[in-house]
Parts: structure tokens; C-alpha cells; sequence
């Protein structure tokens, strides 16, 4: 499989606004930047009480 067809097989099957992203961290520190990339609300799984 080429590049090209991996492009062409994402555009047309990868919807960016209807994918969920799971990003794992640090929330403490890194969470005013998940804010800042504009996707929406970040949902907490495991939310600590001090952040």
C-alpha cells in the first residue's frame, strides 16, 4: 500500500470531528493545553481532587 492510498483511504473514512482522543498525562500541568487546542471540554477519568 502507497502513501497516497493511505491518504486517500483516511480522507475518506477519518473524520476528524467525530473522532475522540484519549491523551494520557499529567493533568496537573498539561491540562490548560488541551483547553488552548479548541477540541472542547475535556472529560477526566480518573480526576484527582487537588488539580
Amino acid at each position: 500500500m502507497t502513501i497516497d492510498e493511505i491518504r486517500t483511504l483516511a480522507e475518506q473514512y477519518a473524520d476528524p470531528n467525530r473522532m475522540i482522543y484519549l491523551v494520557v498525562g499529567d493533568a496537573k500541568s498539561q491540562l490548560h493545553r488541551l483547553y488552548d487546542l479548541g477540541f472542547g471540554e475535556p472529560v477526566l477519568l480518573n480526576e484527582q481532587p487537588d488539580l
